[in-house]
Order: structure tokens, then C-alpha cells, then sequence
């Protein structure tokens, strides 16, 4: 989805000459453009796939497990969906599991 974002800060004259701030001062706001934002960006690949899925996946524990739905849509095959979640998650198949 997007999130909309805008910077606040506070303007605040400086003394040229001893470089200090006053303390005042005044806020203001600008709008900057919206982020997009999908599943894919908060999931981060690891720097080594394991060799063994799922040695991994046991050592990780049930706390960093999370289940979720998602509409998969219409797709010709298995692999053609399976493709599809691994892109719309951002993540990377191993072992074989994108056949």
C-alpha cells in the first residue's frame, strides 16, 4: 500500500558567527511523495540460503512463525503460482521448492 509521509521540522535562525541556534524558533511541514510499500519490501533474503530448509526452519522456533491468507488469483499452473508467491513475498525458494 502507500503511506502517505511528510517531514516536520523546526526552523531556527543561526548566529553566523559562533554557529549556535536560537533557542525559538518555528515548525513547519512538507509534503513529500508517498511510498509505496509491499509484503516483498519487509522480508529480507539472507546473505547465504541454508543447506538444509529444514534444519532451519525447526532451529527458528514457532515465535517467528507467522500464517497468513492471500488471494492467489488465476494462474495456468502449479509452477506459474508458485512463481507468484515467490515474488509477491520477495523471497527465495531452495531445496527444489520452486518446481
Amino acid at each position: 500500500g502507500s503511506i502517505a509521509c511528510t517531514m516536520r521540522f523546526t526552523v531556527r535562525d543561526v548566529d553566523p558567527a559562533t554557529g549556535e541556534a536560537d533557542e525559538g524558533g518555528y515548525t513547519d511541514e512538507y509534503q513529500v511523495e508517498e511510498v509505496n510499500m509491499g509484503l516483498s519490501d519487509l522480508i529480507s533474503a539472507p546473505a547465504e540460503l541454508p543447506t538444509s530448509f529444514r534444519s532451519a526452519w525447526d532451529a527458528l522456533g514457532e515465535q517467528f512463525q507467522v500464517e497468513d491468507s492471500f488471494t492467489l488469483g488465476n494462474h495456468s499452473s502449479v509452477g506459474s503460482a508458485v512463481s507468484a508467491i515467490i515474488d509477491f513475498l520477495g523471497m527465495s525458494p531452495c531445496e527444489g521448492t520452486d518446481r
